[in-house]
């Protein structure tokens, strides 16, 4: 990994900092996720910037390839003195994801008629425990959105912990059409179990008939990379 730019500009009592980062998968899966953050240190090793929370990415990147982060954050011109001085630390991590169809179930159309899967399906390092959708009561104003929640319970069968388990659900009218998606998602440690719980909404009229698709990924690490830049003045 190379940071390509680690520049800042001043904006009143704000610095913005701007960094852009390259980077090349020599894996032989295919990267489809990188998690990322990045710190200013100054020249007293005092860190006067950063997020605080993992920002992700939506990568994808065969071996060979590469791909390029761009982002920033705003520090206060008060906390550092001389940001020529300071660098700009960046680590990231790169995932590979498996995919699996869970299948397509029929949308509940009234809150005393859940629908279910009635599979459990072992994907990889999991289990998924069928799936189930509930719809809520009927809103006071029928004219209002109506409510599906669903839950899939997932186990991790190994001792592995996994970075991201994904749950992705589509509501399809009767024309086939894309009502609305919605995920969720969760890590996993080892030898845990988690139950994943999107929401679907829509009018009561686009429900029915209507079907609900849904879709299971695992992130599972690949490489660590990690990076230092001085910082410089941006250019107008």
């Amino acid at each position: 990994m190379k940071i390509t730019k680690a520049e800042h500009r001043a904006y009143d009592d704000d610095i913005n900092i701007n960094l852009t980062v390259d980077v090349e998968n020599n894996n032989e899966e295919t990267v489809e996720l990188a998690k990322y953050n990045a710190l200013v240190v100054d020249e007293n090793g005092n860190c006067v910037g950063g997020e605080s929370y993992i920002q992700e990415y939506d990568a994808y990147a065969e071996k060979g390839e590469t791909f390029s982060i761009d982002f920033g954050q705003y520090l206060s011109k008060f906390s550092v003195a001389d940001l020529g001085k300071a660098t700009a630390v960046v680590d990231l991590t790169t995932f590979k994801r498996e995919f699996k169809k869970l299948g397509e179930i029929d949308c509940p159309q009234d809150y005393k008629s859940p629908t279910k899967s009635d599979k459990s399906i072992d994907f990889g390092d999991v289990r998924v425990y069928g799936v189930i959708a509930l719809r809520d009561k009927p809103p006071e104003n029928n004219s209002d959105d109506h409510n599906v929640g669903l839950k899939i319970g997932v186990k991790n069968m190994s001792d592995k912990h996994i970075q991201q388990v994904k749950v992705k659900c589509q509501l399809i009218d009767t024309k086939d059409s894309i009502v609305m998606d919605s995920e969720a998602q969760e890590a996993l440690p080892g030898n845990a179990s988690i139950t994943l719980q999107p929401y679907l909404y829509a009018k009561s009229g686009k429900m029915k008939g209507a079907t609900i698709k849904v879709n299971i990924s695992t992130f599972h690490e690949l490489t660590h990379y990690n990076a230092e830049s001085s910082m410089k003045p941006g250019k107008d």
